[in-house]
């Protein structure tokens, strides 16, 4: 928010030219620069991931949602009585 600009912008002893002069600095930047730096600084050994949130609650969301069981009635078979196929409703 422009409030938080602001205040970085104090802090930084900066202006709002900042982000504008930052952007264009990194329009600028090419693949192998990324690399360059890539490869410099980032040891994926010292990588470190942090997973955080309620993983329960993750696992049932993710789990899909059973279909339920299909019932099917055999030519000539005898229905349970009260089944929608039973031969009397048909």
């Amino acid at each position: 928010n422009v409030a938080t600009l602001l205040a970085s912008n104090l802090f930084w002893q900066t202006d709002m030219q900042r982000w504008t002069r930052r952007n264009e600095q990194v329009a600028q930047l090419s693949i192998d620069d990324i690399n360059t730096v890539f490869r410099r600084w980032f040891d994926p050994n010292k990588a470190l991931t942090v997973a955080a949130g309620s993983f329960a609650q993750a696992a049932r969301k993710a789990q899909p949602a059973k279909a339920p069981a299909k019932q099917s009635v055999q030519p000539g078979a005898a229905a349970a009585p009260g089944d929608d196929a039973s031969p009397a409703k048909r």
